[in-house]
């Protein structure tokens, strides 16, 4: 007989926040605090068409289906959705937005001249498609090719002229997508100017000051206001512990931003010191002290795992060495792996655990000295459409479970962790997968070349051409 509930009865099935209980039911049968009431997910999109909380309400709904499944497979667990906010950045090219106390301080003219030029120099698919093709140029220097990888560094190399190929029917074909999707790349990874640079640095202070909102804190690691906190269902409410989630170029941010909130810690307890010294020992210590003290701690303990979907930072570091900011000194004690060198890496000793496919090229394992101490590279599952592989980590049960096990605790979620692809089949499809595709770019660019030697492609270029041309009029 069916175990739904019957439709007078309350309460509800508890979807929204202010709706959960004070209490689950745990693994054991007992009652335990509902560790959503203190738990949430932050989520950094990547790049693309991105609206908000688009990326928030994907997550979401991924969570449901695998608790759908944690539910089947543990009876006795009582695991809820965990909250679910995102850190979003993709509106950076609206000025009001992003700088709200220049925006009220400027006059009507300023208004309408900041915002026309930060259109101007944020979305530009011309400016784009000449960046994306210089950058490719760059893959052919040995210098690049050793960073990235020889293997992947030629893989890159033969495929560059397809997708300088690519780029250009994309401006003529799609400019609005090359403009708003690989334009996110060229902002983030080259900025020119004092504009695209001010644009690269609020898209960082905003993604840590949603951060730290959902710590109740401002960048200065003090107090919110009451007005300033997260509002859920009309209530203010501050968690203890996140799990920050990123995705593509959402990565490459959250490295960044981890790293500033990292030093910004470090420079708030030097501070701390050097007034302590200066009060002498045995000195009360004053309130504001006291505070501040309490919330780098509750920083540090807020950052409670960090984990990355299909990232592309170690080929940002190889390609634009210059966009990654170190994390200070000392945050490998506190945040760096939990086995010993020679150790297997696991997620369960791991702060910071990187899922990643071989049929994902912008994905790879993260093995640089940045990130070694850090990281764990899990691989995703296997059955992967090349094409979709970047996207899929969404829709992956293994690691949605992961997640919510991070997020809650062993003792409301005691399911062992689920089993990736080991390290040694990951290094044999990276091969394989490697030398297919150099060998299916090869046969492409010889199918292309025969395509321009037999005369057609002409035709058909100047066919579009006209064509756009003709669109523009």
């Amino acid at each position: 007989m069916s175990l739904r509930q019957r439709a007078y009865e309350r309460p509800a099935v508890p979807f929204r926040f202010v709706d959960l209980p004070s209490e689950v039911r745990g693994a054991d049968g007992g009652r335990e605090p509902n560790p959503v009431l203190k738990t949430a997910i932050f989520v950094v999109h990547g790049i693309g068409l991105q609206r908000y909380p688009q990326t928030a309400v994907t997550l979401r709904c991924g969570f449901e289906d695998a608790i759908d499944q944690i539910n089947r497979e543990h009876p006795t667990v009582d695991v809820p959705p965990p909250f679910t906010y995102e850190g979003f950045w993709a509106d950076y090219a609206v000025f009001e937005t992003n700088f709200p106390r220049e925006w009220q301080a400027c006059s009507e003219r300023e208004r309408l001249f900041f915002s026309e030029l930060w259109q101007r120099r944020s979305i530009s698919a011309l400016r784009t498609a000449v960046w994306f093709c210089r950058e490719n140029l760059r893959l052919f220097h040995r210098r690049t090719i050793q960073d990235a990888g020889k293997l992947r560094g030629i893989t890159l190399m033969a495929a560059a002229p397809l997708t300088v190929l690519a780029a250009a029917a994309m401006l003529v074909r799609h400019p609005r997508v090359l403009a708003e999707v690989l334009g996110d790349v060229r902002i983030y990874c080259d900025p020119r100017g004092d504009v695209e640079t001010a644009i690269v640095q609020r898209v960082d202070y905003r993604v840590g000051a949603e951060f730290l909102k959902l710590l109740g804190l401002d960048w200065d690691f003090h107090d919110l206001p009451w007005h300033e906190q997260l509002e859920i269902s009309g209530t203010r409410h501050v968690f203890t512990h996140v799990t920050w989630v990123a995705h593509s170029l959402g990565s490459v941010i959250s490295f960044n931003v981890i790293g500033d909130i990292l030093h910004r810690a470090r420079s708030l307890q030097r501070r701390l010191a050097d007034r302590a010294e200066a009060r002498g020992p045995g000195a009360p210590v004053p309130e504001e002290d006291r505070q501040l003290s309490h919330n780098i701690a509750r920083v540090e303990t807020g950052l409670h795992r960090f984990v990355t979907l299909g990232s592309p930072l170690e080929q940002i570091r190889a390609l634009f060495p210059d966009v990654l900011r170190r994390w200070p000194d000392g945050a490998q004690d506190r945040f760096g792996r939990r086995y010993a060198p020679g150790q297997r890496p696991t997620t369960r000793r791991s702060w910071w655990v990187n899922f990643y496919h071989v049929v994902d090229p912008i994905s790879s394992r993260l093995v640089a000295p940045e990130f070694a101490p850090y990281v764990s590279n899990q691989h995703a599952r296997l059955l992967r459409v090349p094409g979709a592989a970047h996207i899929s980590y969404w829709h992956d049960s293994s690691i949605l479970k992961y997640l919510v096990s991070r997020a809650y605790g062993s003792k409301l979620c005691p399911w062992p962790d689920p089993r990736f692809v080991s390290e040694r089949v990951c290094n044999a499809l990276r091969h394989v997968t490697a030398w297919l595709t150099l060998a299916g770019v090869v046969a492409l660019l010889v199918v292309v070349g025969w395509w321009v030697a037999s005369g057609r492609a002409w035709h058909t270029l100047w066919s579009t051409v006209t064509t756009w041309i003709r669109s523009l009029l």
